[in-house]
C-alpha cells in the first residue's frame, strides 16, 4: 500500500503513536486527525512493515518503560558517528565495488531513524546517493576501459592465474598497469609513447605476455602480436580519453571525502532533544518521548 505522502514524518509518527496508545482503535484515531480511516490503516501497515510494534514489546510498568526509552536515547546520542564513506579500492575489483553499494555510508540504524525529518537526514541521503552515483560510474569507466582493451587486442579479459586458463585471454593486470599511467606526472599533458610499452616473455612461461614485467595476457606468439598492437592503439586512440575520465573520478572522489566531513560534522551537532523527537523500531516506549498530538502547523 503506498505511503499517503502528503502527510509529513513527524504527523505520521503522531498518527502511528496515537494508534498504539488507543489500543489498536482506528477509528478514534481518525476523527481526532480529521483523516480517512483507509489514511490510518495505511500509516500503521507502513510503520508495522518496518518493523515496529503495534504496543510495548516488555510486559512492565510505565515507569519503567519510560527509564527503559530514556537510556535508549542515550545510547543513541552517544553513537553520532558516520562512516566513514565506503568508495570501494578505487581499482578494476568489481566485488569490492558492489560490496561498497550494499553499505555506502554506514550509519546507525537507530539514529537514522530518529534524525527523520533533520538536516542530518538530509546530509545523510545526499551523501549516499553521491556514493552510488560514483560507484556506478567508476563500474562503468572500468567495464568501457576493459572493452576497449578487448576490441583492440582481440581478447576477452579473464580473472585467473596465469597457466589457469588454457584459453588466450587478457588479464586484469593490463587495464590496471594503463590505469596507473593515467596518473603518472610524465604523461599528464602528452600519452606515453609505444616505446613505454615495454612488452617481455619469459622463457619457461612462452604462453605469458608481460608488461613492465607483470603479466597482462595469455596466448600464442600471434596473440601476443595482436596484444602489443591493441595497447600501441590504446596509447594512441584512447589514453587521453580514458585518462579524462578516471580523473574527473579521481576528483570526484575527494568531493565525496570531504562532503563526508560535513555529514560527520551533522550529525555530530544532533541534540539529544532532536533524537528524543524521533523514533526506531527499537524503542521500548516511545510514547515516552514523542507527542502524539496532531500538528496543524
Amino acid at each position: 500500500m503506498p505511503r499517503p505522502r502528503s502527510i509529513p514524518q513527524h504527523k505520521r509518527v503522531s498518527v502511528f503513536l496515537a494508534y498504539r496508545l488507543g489500543g489498536g482503535k482506528v477509528l478514534p484515531v481518525a476523527k481526532s486527525f480529521g483523516i480517512a480511516r483507509s489514511t490510518v490503516t495505511s500509516i500503521v501497515k507502513e510503520f508495522k512493515d518496518l518493523g515496529f510494534s503495534e504496543k510495548p514489546r516488555a510486559k512492565l510498568s510505565m515507569d519503567f518503560l519510560v527509564d527503559m526509552q530514556d537510556e535508549h536515547v542515550r545510547a543513541i546520542t552517544a553513537h553520532r558517528e558516520v562512516g566513514p564513506p565506503a568508495l570501494g579500492s578505487g581499482t578494476g575489483n568489481e566485488k569490492g565495488r558492489q560490496d561498497a553499494m550494499a553499505n555506502p555510508l554506514p550509519v546507525d540504524p537507530d539514529f537514522h531513524w530518529h534524525v527523520k525529518g533533520t538536516r542530518a537526514e538530509q546530509v545523510i541521503s545526499d551523501e549516499t546517493a553521491a556514493i552510488h552515483d560514483y560507484l556506478s560510474r567508476e563500474s562503468d569507466t572500468y567495464r568501457d576501459l576493459r572493452q576497449t582493451l578487448e576490441g583492440l587486442c582481440g581478447l576477452k579479459e579473464r580473472d585467473s592465474s596465469p597457466g589457469d586458463d588454457p584459453e588466450p585471454h587478457l588479464l586484469p593486470a593490463l587495464a590496471g598497469r594503463l590505469h596507473s599511467a593515467f596518473f603518472e606526472l610524465a604523461f599528464q599533458s602528452v600519452p606515453p609513447s609505444e616505446n613505454w610499452l615495454d612488452w617481455d616473455t619469459v622463457h619457461d612461461q612462452p604462453r605469458s605476455l608481460r608488461l613492465h614485467r607483470e603479466v597482462v595476457a595469455v596466448g600464442t606468439p600471434e596473440d601476443h602480436h595482436r596484444t602489443k598492437r591493441g595497447g600501441g592503439e590504446f596509447l594512441v586512440k584512447s589514453f587521453q580519453v580514458f585518462q579524462r575520465r578516471f580523473s574527473e573520478l579521481n576528483r570526484l572522489r575527494s568531493d565525496l571525502q570531504l562532503a563526508y566531513e560535513i555529514v560527520a560534522k551533522v550529525c555530530r551537532s544532533i541534540e539529544e532533544s532532536d533524537i528524543r523527537r524521533g523514533m526506531c523500531p527499537g524503542c521500548p516506549y516511545p510514547e515516552a518521548m514523542i507527542d502524539a498530538e496532531w500538528d496543524n502547523q
